[in-house]
C-alpha cells in the first residue's frame, strides 16, 4: 500500500506542517496584552462559577483578579466581599434588580491597608434576575464588571471545607 515515496514522505509531512501552521497562526492572529492606559475603561470577564450557585464569582481581564464572596447576616442583609490581586484605589457596587434598572452605585471600604480586600452590606436581591455592576479604579484605570447575583447561594453538595 505505501510503496510510493511521495505518499509516506507526505504522511510524515502533513502532520509536522499542520502543527506549525496553527501556531504561526495564532503567533500572528492573536491579540497581545498591553499595558492598561490612564483614563481608559477595560470590562472584566466573569469566570463560568459565576453563573451557578457556586458561592463564589471570580473576574479577570489579563493578570488583574477579582474573587467575590457572599455573607449571609441577619434579616436581608448580605456582605459583599471583594478580594484583588492588586491594590485598588476605590470600588462601587449597584445590584440591579432589574434590566432596566438603573441603581445608584454605593462605595465598598477596605477591610485592610493594603487595600486589596473590601467589603459593603447590601440588600439581599429580590430577583433571580438581578445582577451585580462593579467598577474598580487602578491609578488612572477604571475595571467594570456585569454578572449575575446566582452565585449569591452556595449549594454545592461537595463543597466540605
Amino acid at each position: 500500500m505505501f510503496k510510493n515515496k511521495h505518499v509516506v514522505i507526505a504522511m510524515l509531512v502533513a502532520p509536522v506542517l499542520a502543527l506549525f501552521s496553527y501556531f504561526a497562526i495564532d503567533h500572528y492572529v492573536s491579540e497581545k496584552p498591553h499595558q492598561a492606559k490612564a483614563g481608559r475603561s477595560y470590562k472584566m470577564i466573569e469566570r463560568p462559577n459565576c453563573r451557578y450557585t457556586s458561592g463564589k464569582c471570580d473576574l479577570i481581564n489579563g493578570s488583574f483578579k477579582v474573587g467575590l464572596t457572599v455573607k449571609m447576616l441577619q434579616g436581608n442583609k448580605m456582605l459583599l466581599k471583594l478580594d484583588s490581586n492588586f491594590a485598588l484605589d476605590g470600588a462601587k457596587v449597584a445590584i440591579a434588580q432589574t434590566q432596566n434598572s438603573n441603581p445608584i452605585p454605593a462605595d465598598m471600604q477596605f477591610r485592610n491597608n493594603n487595600k486589596k480586600n473590601w467589603e459593603i452590606e447590601i440588600s439581599q436581591p429580590s430577583s433571580e434576575e438581578s445582577r451585580i455592576h462593579l467598577v474598580m479604579g487602578i491609578g488612572e484605570s477604571y475595571y467594570f464588571a456585569d454578572t449575575a447575583t446566582k452565585f449569591f447561594q452556595d449549594d454545592r453538595k461537595f463543597n466540605t471545607r
